[in-house]
């Protein structure tokens, strides 16, 4: 199957990655997983997915960092991120919205349901 939405996941919490990667799975898409910002722009330089699932505070370069790399690069720019962070502070979420974040779950929250809706409302 080729037309296979694509998927990468910034997160360098093993178990939130993991638990991640198998719901989407199972849901039909493909993904990928970076551990660490370097890693996750080097993979959004090398393909680029259907969606980015995006961390924040991560080791080596954090989410705003690869959110104002994205920006720079046209094939980056157009790509959906959704935010999945530690952090829930309106003044951080308000940030992540105005630099174009389509959505934004906190961690101790997450809900995978509510997850895979986000990620089928732009991937279809």
């Amino acid at each position: 199957m080729t037309d296979m939405r694509t998927i990468l996941l910034a997160e360098d919490d093993k178990s939130i990655a993991f638990l991640i990667e198998q719901k989407m799975r199972l849901a039909g898409y493909e993904i990928s997983i970076a551990k660490d910002g370097e890693e996750a722009l080097e993979a959004l330089k090398r393909k680029v997915p259907d969606l980015l699932l995006l961390d924040i505070d991560m080791p080596k370069k954090n989410g705003l960092e690869i959110l104002q790399a994205m920006k720079k690069e046209a094939t980056l720019a157009t790509v959906p991120v959704i935010v999945i962070s530690n952090s829930g502070s309106p003044i951080e979420v308000y940030h992540f919205q105005n630099l174009g974040v389509k959505d934004y779950f906190i961690k101790a929250e997450l809900d995978l349901e509510e997850l895979l809706k986000v990620v089928r409302k732009y991937l279809g």
